[in-house]
């Protein structure tokens, strides 16, 4: 059997006292102008996903890890939200290299 190449998926997980104002709705980045393909305040979906009096915000990058993810996906959530991030405390990253088979053709 063909054994397909993999894509490799990052999940950051940040705690907030404030959350961004955008409800349960996922936000997701068309342009691709950073490493976050989409993100979620999780705590609005499922308020015990998050630390007593604290809001859950997970992001996924998608391929290859930036150098320094914690500081570029920072920016990008900034820049989605459009508040400040710096006080967000990282609760999480999650890497796994072999997430996602590439379907590249033919496709068997």
């Amino acid at each position: 059997l063909r054994v397909p190449d993999f894509h490799p998926v990052t999940v950051v997980h940040h705690t907030t006292d404030e959350p961004p104002a955008t409800g349960a709705s996922l936000l997701l980045d068309a342009d691709r102008g950073g490493p976050i393909a989409h993100t979620a305040v999780v705590s609005h979906v499922d308020p015990s996903r998050a630390p007593v009096g604290r809001a859950l915000v997970s992001s996924t990058v998608l391929g290859p890890l930036p150098p320094d993810v914690d500081t570029a996906v920072r920016i990008h959530l900034s820049r989605l939200y459009g508040t400040p991030t710096t006080r967000w405390e990282t609760l999480a990253v999650h890497h796994t290299p072999e997430a996602v088979p590439a379907m590249r053709p033919p496709h068997d």
